[in-house]
């Protein structure tokens, strides 16, 4: 059975007014399927997600303000979806954190090498620190 693919370029999530840099996170594609008899038992099973270029600034002032906490609404019943995410497979991610509370600046890149989303939980991942 063909299952469905959904892709998007140029993904950005803004940063607060506060932050050093424009956006918290930018993606220049985004390529995932979802199956579609498992939505009938509220499954959302996702084999596969790729992203191209991924990148995400994560930063923390003195006064302990940090753009890496979300406050979304609470609901008072737990969800009846569950999200079973399989393989993902990352193209040339960066990883920038700049805390000012322990003083790190660290520039994380990580990269699949090169290889295609795993089935269903493997995820293979290279990282290196430049410079």
């Amino acid at each position: 059975m063909p299952w469905p693919r959904f892709s998007a370029e140029k993904i950005t999530i803004a940063n607060p007014d506060w932050t050093g840099q424009k956006f918290f996170a930018t993606i220049d594609e985004i390529d995932f399927r979802v199956e579609v008899l498992p939505l009938l038992a509220h499954d959302i099973v996702n084999p596969s997600i790729n992203l191209v270029n991924p990148s995400t600034d994560i930063e923390r002032l003195k006064d302990n303000r940090n753009n890496g906490t979300f406050k979304f609404k609470q609901s008072n019943q737990p969800s009846t979806w569950n999200l079973k995410l399989g393989g993902i497979s990352l193209a040339k991610g960066t990883v920038d954190v700049h805390d000012e509370v322990s003083k790190a600046e660290m520039n994380v890149v990580i990269d699949t090498l090169r290889s295609p989303a795993c089935e269903y939980g493997t995820i293979r991942i290279a990282w290196g620190f430049p410079g």
